[in-house]
């Protein structure tokens, strides 16, 4: 079996992603206690160091685009993975001096760590660049977030629509309106009207 890749996305920052896929995790690995594994995409100015309180030097972008051997390989990638106390195992993005992460290693590293680990959650940039399109691919659930202004509605819609021009499936994305308030100005018919999707 190999493991089951959950992807955060969004098109706006401020939303609440990270967070999400911090407690996600969180969640899963009591679930699949040492078998969870929660990578940070957003190299250079990722936060997920920050939320689980890690002070480290070892990332996503010390791992070499590639090996001579599967077994080196998964070894350089095991060397950058950090295990918190909680049993949760991260694999950090890189400092704000390092070059952003591309769509070909990214995929090289999926294909190792999902032999590894049972479940996977990953932070991605707030916009559909060449590496959220590989994880769009290769996925197995995608968590669409956004919050309740029209700002954010605005850009979720935008991303669905470039997402099906790029003829990628939207049936693995599901859709997450974070922050929701009762008593706000936009019901969730209205939303699910505008969105054109239930």
């Amino acid at each position: 079996n190999t493991g089951r890749i959950t992807t955060f996305l969004s098109t706006k920052g401020g939303v609440g992603k990270s967070v999400l896929a911090v407690n996600s995790a969180l969640l899963l690995e009591k679930e699949f206690p040492g078998k969870t594994l929660l990578i940070d995409t957003v190299t250079r100015f990722g936060s997920i160091d920050i939320l689980v309180d890690l002070n480290n030097k070892r990332s996503i972008a010390m791992i070499p685009q590639s090996v001579e051997s599967q077994e080196t390989y998964w070894q350089e990638i095991s060397d950058n993975i950090i295990k918190l106390p909680s049993g949760l195992h991260v694999l950090c993005a890189g400092d704000r001096n390092e070059e952003p992460l591309n769509a070909l290693k990214l995929r090289s590293i999926l294909n190792a760590v999902k032999e590894k680990y049972e479940q996977i959650v990953i932070d991605t940039e707030s916009h559909l660049n060449d590496v959220n399109q590989v994880l769009l691919d290769i996925s197995d659930l995608v968590f669409f977030v956004s919050t309740l202004d029209l700002s954010s509605l605005k850009n979720l819609q935008a991303g669905l629509d470039s997402i099906k021009s790029l003829y990628f499936s939207t049936d693995k994305i599901k859709i997450v309106l974070n922050r929701f308030e009762k008593d706000s100005e936009l019901t969730i018919a209205e939303i699910e009207k505008y969105l054109k999707c239930k």
